[in-house]
């Protein structure tokens, strides 16, 4: 995902384990091992909306993680991928 400015802020990836696709969400950062992970989603639009919200977290100074300011999402899916 890219900003206003054209700098890049988070990385979200289709997965496909047999039938089941799901997101991969996570922040950029050039080197892969740099990155931190968001989640895995269900929809892209929830992958979105969560790498976006990380953003906006990080922008307000001495904010708190996203999840500490407004709760786990309800249709998340949980932090590993489906098996």
């Amino acid at each position: 995902m890219i900003d206003t400015l054209g700098k890049c802020y988070g990385l979200i990836r289709i997965m496909r384990r047999g039938d089941e696709v799901y997101y991969k969400a996570q922040t950029w950062a050039e080197h892969e091992n740099s990155r931190r992970m968001i989640g895995h989603y269900r929809t892209l639009q929830q992958a979105c909306n969560e790498t976006h919200q990380r953003l906006l977290a990080r922008g307000v100074p001495g904010a708190p993680e996203y999840q500490y300011l407004h709760g786990e999402p309800t249709q998340k899916s949980p932090q590993q991928p489906p098996r």
